[in-house]
Protein backbone atom coordinates (compact mmCIF):
# COMPACT_ATOMS: atom_id res chain seq x y z
CA UNK A 1 0.00 0.00 0.00
CA UNK A 2 0.99 3.70 -0.22
CA UNK A 3 0.09 7.14 0.37
CA UNK A 4 -1.65 9.73 -1.89
CA UNK A 5 -1.49 13.46 -2.41
CA UNK A 6 -4.25 15.17 -4.87
CA UNK A 7 -2.80 15.28 -8.38
CA UNK A 8 -4.78 18.18 -8.97
CA UNK A 9 -3.63 20.43 -6.48
CA UNK A 10 -0.72 18.87 -4.61
CA UNK A 11 -2.97 19.40 -1.58
CA UNK A 12 -2.05 16.93 1.52
CA UNK A 13 -4.70 17.80 3.57
CA UNK A 14 -7.77 15.67 3.42
CA UNK A 15 -11.06 14.29 5.65
CA UNK A 16 -12.71 11.29 5.41
CA UNK A 17 -15.59 11.24 3.02
CA UNK A 18 -16.25 7.21 2.61
CA UNK A 19 -15.19 4.04 3.85
CA UNK A 20 -16.22 1.18 2.16
CA UNK A 21 -15.08 -2.63 1.46
CA UNK A 22 -13.86 -4.03 -1.11
CA UNK A 23 -17.89 -5.56 -2.83
CA UNK A 24 -15.72 -8.16 -4.73
CA UNK A 25 -14.20 -9.80 -1.50
CA UNK A 26 -10.94 -9.97 -2.73
CA UNK A 27 -9.88 -8.91 1.01
CA UNK A 28 -12.16 -7.84 4.03
CA UNK A 29 -9.91 -5.23 4.63
CA UNK A 30 -11.54 -1.85 5.02
CA UNK A 31 -10.58 1.12 2.35
CA UNK A 32 -10.95 5.26 3.10
CA UNK A 33 -11.83 7.43 0.48
CA UNK A 34 -10.73 10.82 1.26
CA UNK A 35 -11.85 14.20 0.06
CA UNK A 36 -9.26 17.14 -0.69
CA UNK A 37 -9.52 20.00 1.84
CA UNK A 38 -8.33 22.35 -1.09
CA UNK A 39 -10.03 21.16 -4.64
CA UNK A 40 -12.10 18.83 -3.46
CA UNK A 41 -11.23 15.91 -5.65
CA UNK A 42 -12.31 12.77 -4.18
CA UNK A 43 -9.29 9.44 -4.00
CA UNK A 44 -8.30 6.87 -2.25
CA UNK A 45 -5.88 6.95 0.19
CA UNK A 46 -3.88 4.50 1.31
CA UNK A 47 -4.12 3.06 -1.59
CA UNK A 48 -2.62 -0.79 -4.05
CA UNK A 49 0.24 -0.03 -5.62
CA UNK A 50 1.11 -0.22 -9.51
CA UNK A 51 2.18 -3.60 -8.40
CA UNK A 52 -0.35 -4.69 -6.33
CA UNK A 53 -3.64 -3.41 -7.48
CA UNK A 54 -3.39 -6.32 -10.07
CA UNK A 55 -4.88 -8.63 -7.31
CA UNK A 56 -7.91 -6.74 -6.67
CA UNK A 57 -9.16 -7.62 -10.25
CA UNK A 58 -10.07 -11.34 -10.22
CA UNK A 59 -10.66 -12.37 -13.82
CA UNK A 60 -13.41 -14.78 -13.35
CA UNK A 61 -15.44 -11.47 -11.82
CA UNK A 62 -14.71 -9.49 -14.95
CA UNK A 63 -14.87 -11.55 -17.72
CA UNK A 64 -18.63 -11.91 -17.43
CA UNK A 65 -19.49 -8.63 -17.13
CA UNK A 66 -17.65 -7.48 -20.53
CA UNK A 67 -18.67 -10.98 -22.12
CA UNK A 68 -19.94 -10.57 -25.87
CA UNK A 69 -23.59 -9.62 -26.09
CA UNK A 70 -23.40 -12.17 -29.41
CA UNK A 71 -21.97 -15.46 -28.10
CA UNK A 72 -23.40 -18.27 -26.26
CA UNK A 73 -21.59 -17.19 -22.48
CA UNK A 74 -24.91 -15.36 -21.04
CA UNK A 75 -28.55 -15.92 -20.85
CA UNK A 76 -30.53 -14.55 -24.17
CA UNK A 77 -31.66 -11.45 -22.41
CA UNK A 78 -28.24 -10.71 -20.74
CA UNK A 79 -26.99 -10.96 -24.03
CA UNK A 80 -29.76 -8.26 -25.58
CA UNK A 81 -29.19 -6.37 -23.04
CA UNK A 82 -25.12 -6.14 -23.74
CA UNK A 83 -25.78 -5.30 -27.30
CA UNK A 84 -28.46 -2.75 -26.75
CA UNK A 85 -25.38 -0.87 -24.16
CA UNK A 86 -22.90 -1.12 -26.71
CA UNK A 87 -25.32 -0.13 -29.36
CA UNK A 88 -25.57 3.33 -27.33
CA UNK A 89 -21.80 3.53 -27.00
CA UNK A 90 -21.33 3.09 -30.64
CA UNK A 91 -24.13 5.79 -31.05
CA UNK A 92 -22.59 8.00 -28.54
CA UNK A 93 -19.16 8.16 -30.84
CA UNK A 94 -20.99 8.85 -34.05
CA UNK A 95 -22.61 11.60 -32.31
CA UNK A 96 -19.69 13.95 -32.73
CA UNK A 97 -17.77 11.64 -35.16
CA UNK A 98 -18.78 9.38 -38.67
CA UNK A 99 -15.29 7.33 -39.13
CA UNK A 100 -11.93 7.45 -39.25
CA UNK A 101 -9.32 5.79 -36.57
CA UNK A 102 -10.49 5.21 -32.77
CA UNK A 103 -8.34 3.75 -30.34
CA UNK A 104 -10.27 2.31 -27.22
CA UNK A 105 -7.77 2.35 -23.79
CA UNK A 106 -9.16 0.12 -21.20
CA UNK A 107 -10.95 -2.27 -24.33
CA UNK A 108 -11.12 -5.19 -22.00
CA UNK A 109 -12.96 -8.00 -24.12
CA UNK A 110 -13.22 -5.51 -26.91
CA UNK A 111 -16.76 -5.93 -27.55
CA UNK A 112 -16.75 -2.13 -28.18
CA UNK A 113 -14.06 -2.44 -30.75
CA UNK A 114 -16.00 -4.96 -32.50
CA UNK A 115 -19.53 -3.21 -32.69
CA UNK A 116 -17.42 -0.02 -33.95
CA UNK A 117 -15.52 -2.04 -36.58
CA UNK A 118 -18.40 -3.48 -38.02
CA UNK A 119 -20.14 -0.49 -38.57
CA UNK A 120 -17.87 -0.29 -41.53
CA UNK A 121 -16.26 3.28 -41.13
CA UNK A 122 -13.68 2.80 -38.36
CA UNK A 123 -10.29 1.23 -38.12
CA UNK A 124 -10.13 0.36 -34.66
CA UNK A 125 -7.24 -0.21 -32.14
CA UNK A 126 -6.79 -1.29 -28.20
CA UNK A 127 -4.84 -0.86 -25.32
CA UNK A 128 -5.69 -3.52 -22.08
CA UNK A 129 -3.62 -3.94 -19.30
CA UNK A 130 -5.58 -7.31 -17.97
CA UNK A 131 -3.77 -10.22 -20.20
CA UNK A 132 -6.87 -12.73 -20.16
CA UNK A 133 -8.93 -10.25 -21.76
CA UNK A 134 -6.74 -8.92 -24.83
CA UNK A 135 -6.01 -12.20 -25.13
CA UNK A 136 -9.63 -13.08 -25.35
CA UNK A 137 -10.11 -9.74 -27.64
CA UNK A 138 -7.22 -10.73 -30.11
CA UNK A 139 -8.65 -14.67 -30.40
CA UNK A 140 -12.74 -14.27 -30.20
CA UNK A 141 -12.59 -11.05 -32.60
CA UNK A 142 -8.69 -10.60 -34.29
CA UNK A 143 -8.35 -7.38 -32.83
CA UNK A 144 -5.25 -5.11 -33.19
CA UNK A 145 -4.82 -4.89 -28.77
CA UNK A 146 -1.71 -4.09 -27.36
CA UNK A 147 -1.32 -5.38 -23.78
CA UNK A 148 0.23 -2.82 -21.27
CA UNK A 149 0.39 0.62 -20.67
CA UNK A 150 -0.84 3.40 -23.04
CA UNK A 151 2.56 5.30 -23.65
CA UNK A 152 4.65 1.94 -23.67
CA UNK A 153 2.59 1.25 -27.37
CA UNK A 154 4.06 4.08 -28.61
CA UNK A 155 1.55 5.28 -31.16
CA UNK A 156 2.58 8.33 -33.85
CA UNK A 157 1.40 11.66 -32.92
CA UNK A 158 -1.76 13.08 -34.01
CA UNK A 159 -3.00 9.75 -34.94
CA UNK A 160 -6.21 9.28 -33.93
CA UNK A 161 -9.89 10.18 -34.87
CA UNK A 162 -11.03 9.56 -31.53
CA UNK A 163 -9.79 7.70 -28.28
CA UNK A 164 -11.83 6.64 -25.36
CA UNK A 165 -11.91 5.59 -22.16
CA UNK A 166 -15.37 3.64 -20.97
CA UNK A 167 -14.95 3.57 -17.09
CA UNK A 168 -11.34 3.36 -17.09
CA UNK A 169 -10.20 7.05 -15.76
CA UNK A 170 -10.76 6.19 -12.42
CA UNK A 171 -9.12 2.99 -11.95
CA UNK A 172 -5.92 4.64 -13.38
CA UNK A 173 -3.03 5.38 -10.94
CA UNK A 174 -1.68 8.31 -13.00
CA UNK A 175 -4.59 9.70 -14.79
CA UNK A 176 -3.30 13.03 -15.69
CA UNK A 177 0.08 11.22 -17.79
CA UNK A 178 -2.80 8.88 -19.36
CA UNK A 179 -4.54 12.18 -20.44
CA UNK A 180 -1.32 13.62 -21.78
CA UNK A 181 -0.40 10.51 -24.00
CA UNK A 182 -4.00 10.44 -25.25
CA UNK A 183 -3.64 14.56 -26.40
CA UNK A 184 -0.28 13.51 -27.96
CA UNK A 185 -1.97 10.54 -29.99
CA UNK A 186 -5.35 12.43 -30.66
CA UNK A 187 -5.14 14.82 -33.92
CA UNK A 188 -5.83 18.72 -33.38
CA UNK A 189 -9.44 17.50 -34.28
CA UNK A 190 -10.04 14.85 -32.63
CA UNK A 191 -12.13 13.89 -29.82
CA UNK A 192 -11.89 12.44 -26.54
CA UNK A 193 -14.78 10.42 -25.07
CA UNK A 194 -14.72 9.35 -21.22
CA UNK A 195 -16.84 8.16 -19.11
CA UNK A 196 -16.86 8.25 -15.05
CA UNK A 197 -19.23 7.73 -12.42
CA UNK A 198 -20.21 11.19 -11.05
CA UNK A 199 -19.84 11.75 -7.56
CA UNK A 200 -22.26 14.97 -7.80
CA UNK A 201 -24.75 12.28 -8.76
CA UNK A 202 -28.32 11.95 -6.59
CA UNK A 203 -26.89 8.09 -6.80
CA UNK A 204 -23.81 8.78 -4.48
CA UNK A 205 -25.95 11.08 -2.25
CA UNK A 206 -28.89 8.74 -2.04
CA UNK A 207 -26.25 5.44 -1.49
CA UNK A 208 -23.40 6.81 0.49
CA UNK A 209 -21.38 4.36 1.30
CA UNK A 210 -23.10 1.76 -0.76
CA UNK A 211 -22.79 4.01 -4.33
CA UNK A 212 -21.37 1.23 -6.86
CA UNK A 213 -19.22 4.43 -8.22
CA UNK A 214 -16.62 4.17 -5.10
CA UNK A 215 -16.14 0.36 -5.57
CA UNK A 216 -12.85 0.06 -3.49
CA UNK A 217 -9.65 -0.60 -3.84
CA UNK A 218 -10.54 -0.49 -7.68
CA UNK A 219 -11.53 2.96 -7.88
CA UNK A 220 -8.45 5.12 -6.93
CA UNK A 221 -10.07 8.48 -8.16
CA UNK A 222 -13.67 9.11 -8.04
CA UNK A 223 -14.19 12.69 -10.00
CA UNK A 224 -16.99 15.52 -10.04
CA UNK A 225 -17.90 17.31 -12.87
CA UNK A 226 -15.49 20.43 -11.28
CA UNK A 227 -12.82 18.08 -10.73
CA UNK A 228 -12.96 16.34 -13.89
CA UNK A 229 -12.84 19.64 -16.11
CA UNK A 230 -10.09 20.77 -13.96
CA UNK A 231 -7.94 17.44 -14.83
CA UNK A 232 -8.52 17.87 -18.51
CA UNK A 233 -7.43 21.37 -18.36
CA UNK A 234 -4.80 20.38 -16.94
CA UNK A 235 -3.74 17.72 -19.49
CA UNK A 236 -4.16 20.02 -22.33
CA UNK A 237 -8.22 19.72 -23.36
CA UNK A 238 -10.20 22.95 -23.68
CA UNK A 239 -14.06 22.93 -25.11
CA UNK A 240 -16.13 19.45 -22.92
CA UNK A 241 -19.37 18.43 -22.99
CA UNK A 242 -20.86 16.36 -20.57
CA UNK A 243 -23.91 13.63 -21.45
CA UNK A 244 -25.62 10.93 -19.41
CA UNK A 245 -26.36 8.45 -21.78
CA UNK A 246 -25.50 5.20 -20.30
CA UNK A 247 -24.86 3.15 -17.48
CA UNK A 248 -27.29 4.45 -14.81
CA UNK A 249 -29.82 1.55 -14.56
CA UNK A 250 -26.84 -0.71 -14.13
CA UNK A 251 -25.33 1.48 -11.51
CA UNK A 252 -28.74 2.12 -9.56
CA UNK A 253 -29.42 -1.37 -9.45
CA UNK A 254 -25.39 -2.23 -8.13
CA UNK A 255 -26.05 0.10 -5.39
CA UNK A 256 -29.43 -1.55 -4.04
CA UNK A 257 -27.94 -4.77 -4.13
CA UNK A 258 -24.51 -3.83 -2.46
CA UNK A 259 -27.16 -1.60 0.40
CA UNK A 260 -28.78 -5.44 0.70
CA UNK A 261 -25.74 -7.20 0.66
CA UNK A 262 -24.08 -4.94 3.60
CA UNK A 263 -27.47 -5.32 5.86
CA UNK A 264 -27.76 -7.96 8.84
CA UNK A 265 -30.41 -9.79 6.82
CA UNK A 266 -30.69 -13.60 6.70
CA UNK A 267 -29.05 -14.53 3.46
CA UNK A 268 -31.87 -16.27 2.13
CA UNK A 269 -34.11 -12.22 2.52
CA UNK A 270 -31.22 -11.10 0.80
CA UNK A 271 -31.54 -13.56 -2.18
CA UNK A 272 -34.93 -12.64 -2.40
CA UNK A 273 -34.51 -8.67 -2.82
CA UNK A 274 -31.99 -9.19 -4.78
CA UNK A 275 -34.13 -11.32 -7.48
CA UNK A 276 -36.56 -8.18 -6.93
CA UNK A 277 -33.69 -5.62 -7.49
CA UNK A 278 -32.50 -7.63 -11.35
CA UNK A 279 -36.57 -7.95 -12.12
CA UNK A 280 -38.23 -6.41 -15.11
CA UNK A 281 -40.89 -4.23 -12.58
CA UNK A 282 -37.79 -2.19 -10.81
CA UNK A 283 -36.25 -1.44 -14.28
CA UNK A 284 -39.46 0.00 -15.47
CA UNK A 285 -40.28 1.54 -11.79
CA UNK A 286 -37.04 3.12 -11.57
CA UNK A 287 -37.02 5.08 -14.85
CA UNK A 288 -39.03 7.94 -14.01
CA UNK A 289 -36.02 8.40 -11.13
CA UNK A 290 -33.33 7.55 -13.96
CA UNK A 291 -34.70 10.15 -16.63
CA UNK A 292 -34.64 13.10 -13.94
CA UNK A 293 -31.19 12.85 -12.94
CA UNK A 294 -30.26 12.44 -16.29
CA UNK A 295 -32.36 15.68 -17.28
CA UNK A 296 -31.31 17.59 -13.90
CA UNK A 297 -26.95 16.36 -14.67
CA UNK A 298 -27.04 14.62 -12.22
CA UNK A 299 -27.04 10.82 -13.02
CA UNK A 300 -24.55 8.45 -12.16
CA UNK A 301 -22.42 8.19 -14.78
CA UNK A 302 -21.01 11.30 -16.92
CA UNK A 303 -20.15 10.34 -20.58
CA UNK A 304 -17.69 13.55 -21.32
CA UNK A 305 -16.52 14.53 -25.29
CA UNK A 306 -12.99 16.85 -24.86
CA UNK A 307 -11.11 18.35 -27.95
CA UNK A 308 -7.57 19.76 -27.34
CA UNK A 309 -7.60 23.18 -26.38
CA UNK A 310 -6.41 24.46 -29.67
CA UNK A 311 -8.92 22.20 -31.39
CA UNK A 312 -12.91 23.96 -31.62
CA UNK A 313 -15.58 22.42 -29.28
CA UNK A 314 -17.86 19.39 -30.05
CA UNK A 315 -20.37 19.87 -32.52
Amino acid sequence: METASCILCGGSETRLAYTGKDRLEVTSEPFSIVRCQRCGLLFLNPRPTKEEIGHYYPYSEYKDEFAPAIGNELSLLCRLNRLYHIEKVCRSVEWVKGEGRLLDVGCATGNFLDRMRKRGNWQVWGVEINEEAARYAQERFGLAIFIGELWEASYPASWFDVVTLWDVLEHLHDPLDTLKEIGRVLKDDGVLILSVPNSDSFDARLFGDCWIGLDPPRHLYTFSTKTLKRLLTEAGFGATETRFIIGSYHSFTASLDLVVSNSSLAQNRKAVLQRIIASVPIHLLSLPYLRATQWLGRGAISTVYARKALGLGVQ
